[in-house]
C-alpha cells in the first residue's frame, strides 16, 4: 500500500504535462473542444490526485525545491520556456491567419488567382449567393475555383450535392443530369454549366452567370417558326429540352412567325419551307441593328435564304457526312471532337453528336470574320449519293474526304451604326444537334455547344469583361539528341568519376 501511495504522488508530474499539452494543443489549432479541454480536465485531476498523495505540504515543497535547485531541471526548464514560446507563437501565427488569411500568387501569370473583374462582381453581391454544384466527387480544381470565389465575400457560398441522396432538391431545381452547376440569388435559379467527365467549373461561365443573375431582365432568345422548323411541344423531334434548359440559364425564350424588333437572339432550327421575302428582310434588318442569328440546317432543303448566306460568305453542301469513327460502321452521325479557337469552343471538351448533317464552307468576305467551330474526323467523307444501301467512300464518284466542317460562326468587323455591337451569326449544318433525341442521350456535350453558341450570340459578358482562364505558361524543355547524350553522361560518368576523384586525393594527401 505504501509502495502504491508512493507512486501516485508523482500523478502530479503527469498531471502538469497533460496541462501543457492541453494549452498547446488549443492554442495552435484553436479548437478547446474536445481534445484540449480533455487534455486540460484530466490533467487537472491527475495534478490535484498526486499532490494528495505527498505525505507532508512542507515535504513537498522541500522536495520540489530539490527538483528545481538541479543543474538538469534548469536546462530542462529553459529548454521547456523555449519550446512554449515557439509553439505560443506558431499558434498566434496559426490564429491570425485563420481570422484574417490572405494568400499570395507568385505564378508568373497569376494562374491560382481569379480575374480581377470576378472578384470585383463577387464583393459587389447585393445579396447572398449560393452554387450548387449537383455531384458528389466533382474534381479538385472545381473545388479550388469555388474557395477562390468564397474567399472574395462572406454573401457567396457553395454546397455539393449528391444526387441520389437528396431527390427532393433535385426535383426543386429540375436538374436532368448530373454535373449540373446551378446558381441560386434570392428567389432567382439558373443553370451555369454541366460538368461531364473531366471536365472543370469554368471561371469565365461562373462570373458571366453572376453577372447574368443579377439582371433585370433577362437576355431574350426568340425561336422563328411556321416554316416547318422543330417543334417545341416534347418529341424526338422537337426542341423542348434546349428551350427548358436556355430558360434554367436565364434567357427569355419567346416563339412565333414573325421575326421580333427586339430580341437578342433569333433562332432556326431547321427550317424546310421557304421564308418569305418579308421575313428574310426582317432577319437581315435584326442583323444589321446588331443582333445575332443561329441557323441549324436541315440537308437538302431550301430556306430561300440564299442571298443572305451570301452576303456573310457561308455555303452550303449539300452532300451528308458519313462517319464510322463512332461504332466502327458507316452511318449519318457525325462526331466532332475538334472544336476551333473561339470563345464559343474554348471551354468544351467531349465529343458532340450531330444527326443528318451536311459540310459547310466560309468563302473570305469583305468586313466578315468567318472561325470554323466544329469538326468531323479524318475518317469521315461528304457522301453525294447517301440513299444506296451500303455507303462506302468513293472519291470518282464525287466524295469527299474529311475533316469536314459542321459549324461556323461569323462576325461583323464593324458595326452597321453608331453605338451598336457587330453582328453576329453561327450557321451549324444539322437541324437535329439540340432536338429532344439528342439531348435526352446524354452522349454528348450537344447542351454545352447550344448554350455557348447562344451566349456569345446574346453578347457574352466573357466578351464584354474580358476574362479568360488562366493558363500556365509552357516551361517544357526540348533537347535535341546531342544535348541528351551530355546530360545522360554528366549524371552517369562525370559526377561519380570526379566524387572518385576528390576521394582519391584525399585518401593520398591523408597518406
Amino acid at each position: 500500500m505504501q509502495a502504491i501511495r508512493s507512486s501516485l504522488k508523482y500523478l502530479s508530474l503527469v498531471g502538469l504535462a497533460l496541462l501543457v499539452a492541453g494549452l498547446v494543443v488549443g492554442l495552435v489549432t484553436g479548437q478547446w473542444v474536445p481534445t484540449a479541454a480533455s487534455l486540460l480536465g484530466v490533467g487537472t485531476v491527475a495534478l490535484l490526485v498526486g499532490i494528495a498523495f505527498w505525505r507532508r505540504p512542507g515535504a513537498v515543497a522541500a522536495a520540489l525545491g530539490r527538483f528545481l535547485g538541479q543543474r538538469s531541471t534548469q536546462a530542462g526548464g529553459n529548454a521547456l520556456v523555449a519550446t512554449l514560446a515557439v509553439l505560443a507563437i506558431l499558434g498566434a501565427l496559426n490564429f491570425a491567419a485563420a481570422q484574417y488569411g490572405g494568400r499570395l500568387d507568385l505564378t508568373q501569370n497569376q494562374r491560382l488567382t481569379l480575374a480581377e473583374q470576378s472578384q470585383r462582381v463577387v464583393q459587389n453581391l447585393q445579396k447572398p449567393l449560393k452554387v450548387w454544384v449537383f455531384s458528389a466527387n466533382p474534381g479538385s480544381n472545381t473545388r479550388e475555383l469555388l474557395q477562390k470565389y468564397d474567399r472574395q465575400s462572406h454573401k457567396f457560398d457553395y454546397e455539393f450535392v449528391d444526387p441520389q441522396k437528396r431527390v427532393r432538391l433535385v426535383r426543386q431545381f429540375g436538374v436532368s443530369q448530373r454535373g449540373e452547376v446551378y446558381l441560386e440569388y434570392g428567389e432567382r435559379r439558373q443553370l451555369v454549366q454541366t460538368l461531364g467527365r473531366g471536365s472543370q467549373l469554368s471561371e469565365p461561365q461562373l462570373t458571366q452567370a453572376i453577372v447574368k443573375i443579377q439582371r433585370d431582365q433577362a437576355q431574350s432568345v426568340y425561336l422563328l417558326q411556321g416554316h416547318g422548323e422543330a417543334p417545341l411541344e416534347s418529341g424526338r423531334r422537337s426542341v423542348s429540352q434546349a428551350v427548358s434548359r436556355l430558360k434554367n440559364r436565364g434567357y427569355e425564350v419567346n416563339s412565333g412567325d414573325r421575326v421580333p424588333q427586339q430580341a437578342d437572339t433569333v433562332a432556326l432550327m431547321g427550317p424546310q419551307n421557304s421564308l418569305s421575302e418579308a421575313a428574310v428582310g426582317a432577319l437581315r434588318d435584326h442583323l444589321n441593328a446588331g443582333g445575332g442569328l443561329l441557323l441549324a440546317f436541315q440537308p437538302q432543303t431550301d430556306p430561300g435564304l440564299g442571298l443572305l448566306l451570301a452576303d456573310w460568305g457561308l455555303q452550303r453542301d449539300e452532300r451528308i457526312i458519313i462517319d464510322p469513327s463512332g461504332r466502327g460502321q458507316a452511318n449519318a452521325l457525325a462526331l466532332v471532337r475538334n472544336y476551333g479557337d473561339h470563345p464559343i469552343t474554348e471551354d468544351l471538351a467531349g465529343v458532340s453528336l450531330y444527326p443528318l448533317a451536311q459540310p459547310l464552307n466560309a468563302s473570305e468576305t469583305e468586313g466578315i470574320r468567318a472561325t470554323p467551330l466544329l469538326q468531323t474526323s479524318e475518317q469521315s467523307w461528304a457522301e453525294s449519293d447517301p440513299r444506296q444501301e451500303e455507303v462506302s467512300f468513293d472519291a470518282e464518284g464525287g466524295d469527299t474526304r474529311g475533316p469536314l466542317t459542321v459549324g461556323i460562326a461569323f462576325e461583323q468587323a464593324e458595326a452597321e451604326g453608331e453605338g451598336q455591337s457587330p453582328a453576329r451569326m453561327v450557321a451549324i449544318g444539322s437541324a437535329a444537334f439540340a432536338t429532344d433525341a439528342v439531348l435526352s442521350s446524354g452522349r454528348g456535350i450537344n447542351s454545352d455547344v447550344l448554350l455557348n453558341v447562344v451566349g456569345w450570340l446574346s453578347g457574352s459578358e466573357e466578351e464584354e469583361l474580358g476574362i479568360r482562364p488562366n493558363k500556365p505558361a509552357n516551361r517544357r524543355l526540348n533537347l535535341v539528341p546531342w544535348q541528351i547524350t551530355t546530360v545522360w553522361a554528366a549524371a552517369l560518368i562525370a559526377v561519380p568519376v570526379l566524387g572518385l576523384l576528390a576521394a582519391a586525393i584525399a585518401w593520398w594527401r591523408r597518406r
